[in-house]
Parts: structure tokens; C-alpha cells; sequence
């Protein structure tokens, strides 16, 4: 079996940066639904992903944390379609709000042992809780500038965007985290969507363009 550049043996061997990228993203998030998020070192990544210790410090040298913004990242980028040109209609933003929510709501119902793993790291290490919410508020930034391309929505009386956007994304994240871990009084995920849809159309002050 090959060894790592740290000596310790390599479950694969991958070559490409891309694949490299994905393997240890990928790595990362087993092992945190398994093992959790504070016990995880990144030479128990390293192996598990088949790449030296170095190699993932190289991508990304904040360690864990930078690992999980990268993750977050992804997610979004996933999520809304920002990553696909030509697939999101600027004209339709309840139309895109149906969308992004209903693969969202899809995400945490397929992932709740990742999110309950995170969600109990945050809960026993201030750091980690506040290192989450950096790494949050930097994807912010990014979901800002994508949302505001949208007619018929205008941040210019919402303040300062970033915290507008924090405080949007804490309201809704907090329903559909309720909604894929509890019992809920709903009937099905379609039901949280339209409820998402409307509370986010009026927190943005939407305003349909139609004539």
C-alpha cells in the first residue's frame, strides 16, 4: 500500500488538484458524521481522503475550519445554481427562492447527521461556534451579490447587506433545521417551502415586476 508523505498509509491514490479537492472534502464530512467534528484531526482526513498531511494544509491552511467554509461554500454555490450560467432566471425571484429552498430542504433531511455533528460542535466550543459564523458571513458576501441581481428587490433600505443577509439566513436556516430534525405540523417539505418563500418575499420587500 502507498504511503503519504506523513509515512502513514494511503486508502487511494489521487493526482489531480480537483479530485484531490473533492476526495478530502469528502473525507472530511465522513468522518465528522462519524467520528465529530472535535475528534477529526486532519491526519485522520489525510488518510482517509489517500493524501499527505501537507497536501491538505497547502489547500487549505486554515485547517478544519477552512475545510468546513469550503464545504458551506460549495453548498451554496450548489444550492442556488450560481455555479451554472443561463440557469437562473433574474425575472423570477419566488421562482428561484421555490428552488433554492426545496434543494435545501432536500440537503438537510439527506444530511442530518453532518449538520447534528456540527451543530453539537458549536454547542460545546464557543471557538468553533465562532469560527463557523466568520466562515458564514464570508459565504454571505458572495450570496449578497448573487441575490442582488435580482428585479424587483432593492437592499438599499435594508442597511448594512451582510447583516440583513445574516439575519435572513439565521430565520430560515432555523426553520428548516426544526423541519429536518423535529416533528413538524406540516404535511410535507412543499408546505415549509411556500412558508419560506412568502416570510423571505417580505423580509426583501419584494416587488413583482409584472405590469
Amino acid at each position: 500500500m502507498a504511503e503519504a508523505e506523513d509515512g502513514m498509509p494511503e486508502k487511494k491514490t489521487v493526482r489531480n488538484k480537483a479530485e484531490k479537492i473533492r476526495s478530502i472534502l469528502s473525507a472530511s464530512k465522513t468522518l465528522i458524521e462519524t467520528v465529530g467534528y472535535q475528534d477529526v484531526t486532519i491526519r485522520d482526513i489525510a488518510r482517509e481522503a489517500g493524501v499527505s498531511v501537507g497536501l491538505i494544509y497547502k489547500y487549505f491552511p486554515g485547517g478544519k475550519p477552512e475545510i468546513i467554509r469550503e464545504i458551506g461554500m460549495g453548498l451554496i454555490t450548489e444550492m442556488t445554481g450560481a455555479g451554472k450560467p443561463g440557469s437562473v432566471d433574474f425575472d423570477d425571484f419566488p421562482g428561484f427562492l421555490r428552488v433554492f429552498f426545496s434543494r435545501t430542504v432536500e440537503y438537510y433531511r439527506n444530511n442530518k447527521r453532518f449538520i447534528a455533528a456540527l451543530m453539537v460542535a458549536t454547542l460545546q466550543d464557543r471557538k468553533i461556534f465562532e469560527g463557523f459564523e466568520e466562515a458564514g458571513l464570508e459565504n454571505l458576501d458572495g450570496l449578497v451579490l448573487f441575490l442582488g441581481n435580482f428585479r424587483g428587490i432593492d437592499l438599499s433600505d435594508k442597511g448594512e447587506p451582510r447583516l440583513f443577509m445574516a439575519k435572513w439566513s439565521d430565520i430560515v436556516k432555523s426553520i428548516m433545521l426544526h423541519h429536518a430534525v423535529y416533528p413538524t405540523p406540516f404535511d410535507s417539505d412543499e408546505e415549509i417551502v411556500e412558508l419560506l418563500v412568502k416570510i423571505s418575499l417580505m423580509m426583501w420587500g419584494y416587488k413583482s415586476m409584472e405590469k
